[in-house]
Parts: structure tokens; sequence; C-alpha cells
């Protein structure tokens, strides 16, 4: 592993990873919604999961990638 950088990237975006799974969340509402109220689907009969990959060795600046 390298060295963790000191500065913090120009790429760095605050919260990046809550507003991808806010999307994600948002996204599958709506679609777990369209199967109830269009398809007819009963809640109970729909499973539904988000699944986020952050990388550990994504660390060489990223603030939410430090330890």
């Amino acid at each position: 592993m390298g060295e963790i950088r000191k500065e913090i990237p120009i790429t760095y975006v605050p919260f990046r990873n809550t507003f991808s799974i806010t999307l994600a969340a948002a996204y599958l509402e709506s679609e777990l919604l369209r199967r109830i109220e269009i398809e007819g689907f009963k809640p109970e009969e729909i499973e539904a999961k988000i699944f986020i990959a952050a990388n550990v060795l994504d660390y060489s600046g990223y603030l939410n990638c430090r330890p």
C-alpha cells in the first residue's frame, strides 16, 4: 500500500457515496411502487436490496476512504 496523500484531490466530491445510495434508493422505491400499483404485486411478494461496493484501496486522499 502507498502513503495517504496529504492534499485532497480535485476530484473529491463530498458525500459521493451518500448521493449514490440516495439515487439508488429513490429509483428502487419508484420501481417497487410501480410493481405494486401497476402490476398488482403485494408488498410482501417483493424483495429489494441495495448494495454498495466501497473499495478500501481507494484511499489516495479521499476523505471518506481514510482509516
